[in-house]
């Protein structure tokens, strides 16, 4: 028990280090670009709609999926894994349907993105990294109208101020963040290993 309960507490501790990089990640953005909701810092504001143009996804329901090398992406994340892809590249997605509507995600490369999600196109100059944090701090959910099922439209978004901070700040910004990625990735490789470790002393000590 000594030995499982010793394991078990590392790996809650590298969950926390975690969450604590996360808010690190948010200070910074704070700390560059102030609050993008209120604006203290006075940067020229535009409306969403003149920013970024929003398309739904193509139809596929769970049946369809044909399981492939893909990820296919519904309103709240990974849904499977299909033989076909309709995006490409390094793109901005946004949950349009579900309880967990109004989430952002940074893909990059091929993936199937349904019609329970938006594709983000930039009218502006945005770097990705950047338009991620953004995005999350304006908490897209709250602007979802509460029918059958959660649900954010075009019209529900058109008119949000976005905050248009110079491209080069924007780009500091994105290399601070991937440092701290990739202290993420050691992090969470970790605590696989751990976890691999703690599976097989429960089967030493048990089976």
């Amino acid at each position: 028990v000594a030995e499982l309960d010793c394991l078990s507490g590392v790996i809650e501790k590298k969950k926390q280090q975690l969450i604590e990089l996360d808010a690190l990640a948010q200070s910074i953005f704070y700390q560059m670009f102030g609050d993008p909701i209120s604006n203290e810092k006075g940067w020229e504001v535009k409306k969403f709609e003149e920013c970024y143009k929003l398309a739904s996804g193509s139809g596929l329901s769970a049946k369809q999926i044909i399981d492939g090398d893909y990820p296919v992406y519904g309103g709240n994340g990974i849904v499977g894994y299909h033989q076909e892809y309709n995006l490409d590249g390094n793109n901005i997605i946004i949950g349009r349907v579900g309880a967990l509507c109004g989430n952002v995600r940074n893909i990059e490369g091929k993936a199937f993105i349904t019609d329970n999600a938006f594709i983000l196109t930039k009218k502006i100059d945005n770097d990705n990294v950047f338009l991620l944090h953004l995005l999350r701090i304006h908490n897209l959910r709250k602007y979802a109208r509460e029918a059958m099922q959660p649900v954010i439209s075009n019209a529900g978004l058109k008119n949000i101020d976005i905050i248009i901070a110079p491209l080069t700040l924007q780009q500091q910004f994105a290399d601070k963040i991937e440092a701290i990625e990739k202290q993420k990735e050691l992090i969470k490789q970790s605590i696989k290993e751990t976890e691999t470790l703690f599976n097989a002393r429960m089967d030493y000590y048990f089976n």
